[in-house]
């Protein structure tokens, strides 16, 4: 999608201008940044590892594990 695609769905879902804006500009730095910003993200201190005591799970595996509840 165009921002501008994604400016007006957003607004279609009752988004403020303002958290539109701020989403857009996110996204723009992201993904100019990715490279540079995923390994800031995983040089960080504690890691999710530490933190929970485990791996993190996938999406994939959080789905299995917790398929039952949206049945």
């Amino acid at each position: 999608m165009t921002a501008a695609e994604s400016r007006a769905v957003w607004r279609r879902n009752g988004w403020p201008d303002g958290a539109i804006d701020v989403t857009l500009y996110a996204l723009e730095e992201y993904g100019s940044r990715l490279a540079e910003l995923t390994e800031w993200t995983l040089a960080q201190r504690p890691s999710v590892r530490e933190i929970i005591g485990r791996p993190p799970r996938t999406y994939d595996e959080w789905v299995v594990e917790n398929a039952d509840l949206f049945r």
